[in-house]
């Protein structure tokens, strides 16, 4: 029987980025990852969400890259109708995780920023940040928004549909949903050249991605050549929009899943 698994990254890989190995049995590792390498290698297709999440894989388990389906991943979020973006200098933080996702660094590039343009802005959404970072001038946290909460969730698409950029400094991820739902109303990203980020954030087209190691300073150049640059900045928006919505949906993935499963 032919087979199909849909992966977005291997179990050694997701360990090392969001636990600590060393806090579990070597041969436990060996014997789960023996078993999903077994598995992976049952099939005929493998659908990954990044080129990088199957270079990871391929450290670790033996698999054919004729096995390799690339489909990438979509936002969980309804898409808007139109991009009603109106200026405004919003920097957009969101994370479950302040400190791994980049919060730190996300809010030395604001400062930086907000020296030259006084009217920046800067909502962060999810964890929340140390009281020293809320007492800053132009920050504003909007708490943990839910999805599954109307108000929440109308609250959370609001922000987007008014942020200028999304800024994601990430040590801590694999695909980085934030950054296609972001893009769907037309938001760019600047994020680094890290795990599968570069496949979601066209540089230079819609968004920016910058080299690691970074520093908050990376960040901030980024940021004001946009600032500066209106013409380049409307165009990133232009391309955020048309490139999430074309080819990071659930429904552009199911289409990819479907012609491979008829081939």
């Amino acid at each position: 029987m032919q087979t199909k698994r849909l992966h977005i990254t291997d179990f050694k890989t997701y360990l090392n980025i969001f636990s600590t190995p060393n806090a579990f049995k070597k041969s436990d590792i060996e014997r789960i990852s023996k078993k999903e390498e077994n598995w992976l290698k049952d099939a005929r297709d493998i659908f990954v969400g990044s080129e990088w999440a199957w270079k990871e894989m391929l450290k670790y388990y033996d698999l054919k890259e004729s096995q390799k389906i690339v489909v990438h991943t979509g936002g969980n979020i309804d898409l808007p109708k139109s991009d009603v973006y109106a200026n405004g200098l919003n920097l957009v933080f969101i994370s479950l995780n302040f400190e791994k996702k980049g919060g730190f660094i996300c809010v030395e590039a604001f400062e930086t920023i907000k020296k030259k343009h006084p009217n920046v802005s800067l909502t962060i959404i999810g964890q929340e940040p140390p009281k020293e970072i809320l007492d800053i001038e132009g920050v504003i946290y909007a708490g943990f928004l839910r999805k599954s909460n109307a108000v929440e969730v109308n609250r959370f698409k609001d922000i987007l549909s008014k942020a200028f950029l999304l800024i994601h400094p990430t040590k801590m991820d694999t695909m980085g949903a934030v950054l296609i739902e972001a893009g769907y109303f037309g938001c760019p990203s600047i994020a680094p050249n890290s795990f599968g980020v570069p496949e979601l954030v066209k540089d230079n087209v819609t968004g920016y991605i910058v080299d690691v190691p970074f520093n908050p300073n990376d960040f901030a150049q980024k940021i004001e050549i946009l600032i500066k640059d209106e013409d380049k900045y409307l165009e990133f928006r232009k391309c955020a929009w048309e490139y999430t919505r074309g080819s990071l949906t659930w429904e552009s993935i199911g289409v990819k899943i479907k012609n491979r499963i008829n081939i």
